[in-house]
């Protein structure tokens, strides 16, 4: 099967109390499309809202995790800021955030960051 994207447009914005709950719902219906189909949901997160909702073929799924998780490291230990916008900012944001953590745990290492 190969990827299926739906339109930018598509998003919805939930209360913050419902996010997780939302979460474990799109889990829920990946396992079994994983299981027979080879295929599972995938989406960006921004706070509360969702988006770029797309049926993803498993082994593209990783590709496209990984790759995002490794740019927002790179940002974060190379660059130093975190950029605005990237395709897969959910995932992006995750590698960024331990970019910085290991970045403050080698500067205690080194004796010059508290």
């Amino acid at each position: 099967m190969k990827n299926v994207f739906f339109k930018d447009y598509v998003q919805i914005t939930l209360p913050n109390n419902l996010t997780d709950d939302f979460e474990h719902l799109i889990g829920a219906f990946n396992e079994p499309l994983e299981e027979n189909f080879g295929v599972r949901i995938c989406y960006d997160q921004e706070e509360n809202v969702f988006s770029g909702f797309a049926l993803l073929n498993q082994g593209e799924t990783n590709n496209f995790i990984l790759k995002a998780f490794k740019d927002g490291v790179a940002d974060a230990l190379q660059a130093g800021y975190q950029a605005e916008f990237h395709e897969h900012m959910h995932y992006y944001k995750q590698g960024y955030d331990f970019g910085i953590s290991q970045y403050s745990e080698l500067k205690k290492l080194e004796g010059d960051y508290e």
